[in-house]
């Protein structure tokens, strides 16, 4: 059987390079195409309209230029919010929600903690520090540990490499600000997630998509959302291959 294209969004301030163990894990089932997103890859020129809205448009013309017949969407984290849309169109098949973002609402960080990073981003985006930020290293590793455990330090070369700071608190303020739940398509959904999610509400997300989708399947990781190693063999010890096909098997039945 011919595997279906999938479209993979990646998640806030990850890319195509940090996904790439992500990605490998992906291609026994799908073929994959990862749209990077502006302001989040060193490749990608970051957008002037720093907007939710911005993103959609920008997701939308990149999967157009692809000129797939059908596909299914991927969609990690913060992809969910911003190309959930795009499951309307009549060639997409439906989506993977990897622990998808759809509201500020379902996050389960402490309130306390939620308010002290709105005002921490909301105050260097106002006094532009976030060039200065990026330029000493002492302030770049405290930001980093402010979001990030000390056992991911390997992942702040990257960050500093990839990440456009004006991109990261900006968005990161529309994402913590948000409150609207984006709610899912009649279209068939199918859900990787770990119950525990350190970051969202699994109990929320799941009864959101089994309300509203056309058909819903999920299955159950223990990877979490965010990981200190990202390597093939990660996702492949905390996902079974089993529930893989079954989710390649799932989208077959509404293929063309």
């Amino acid at each position: 059987m011919k595997k279906l294209p999938l479209v993979l969004i990646p998640g806030f301030a990850t890319n195509s390079e940090l996904l790439a163990g992500f990605i490998a894990f992906l291609q026994p089932y799908f073929e994959v195409y990862c749209i990077d997103l502006p302001g989040f890859h060193a490749s990608t020129k970051p957008l002037h309209d720093i907007s939710i809205k911005a993103y959609q448009h920008y997701v939308e013309a990149e999967i157009a230029a692809l000129q797939l017949d059908q596909y299914v969407l991927g969609a990690a984290s913060f992809g969910f919010l911003i190309s959930n849309h795009i499951v309307a169109h009549d060639n997409c098949i439906g989506m993977i929600a990897f622990f998808p973002y759809m509201s500020g609402q379902f996050l389960t960080v402490d309130s306390k903690r939620k308010r002290r990073l709105l005002v921490v981003a909301q105050l260097i985006a106002r006094l532009r520090l976030h060039t200065l930020i990026w330029k000493v290293d002492r302030l770049f590793h405290r930001l980093m540990l402010v979001v990030y455990s000390s056992q991911q330090q390997a992942l702040f070369a990257h960050f500093r490499e990839h990440l456009d700071p004006a991109t990261l608190f900006r968005l990161g303020i529309i994402l913590l600000q948000h409150t609207q739940v984006c709610l899912p398509y009649k279209k068939p959904y199918a859900l990787i997630m770990n119950p525990t999610d350190e970051l969202i509400s699994h109990q929320h997300v799941t009864k959101t998509l089994a309300e509203h989708a056309a058909d819903f399947l999920e299955v159950h990781t223990t990877a979490v959302h965010f990981p200190i190693r990202w390597d093939v063999d990660y996702f492949r010890e905390h996902a079974a291959h089993s529930d893989m096909e079954s989710i390649a098997d799932f989208f077959q039945r509404y293929a063309l």
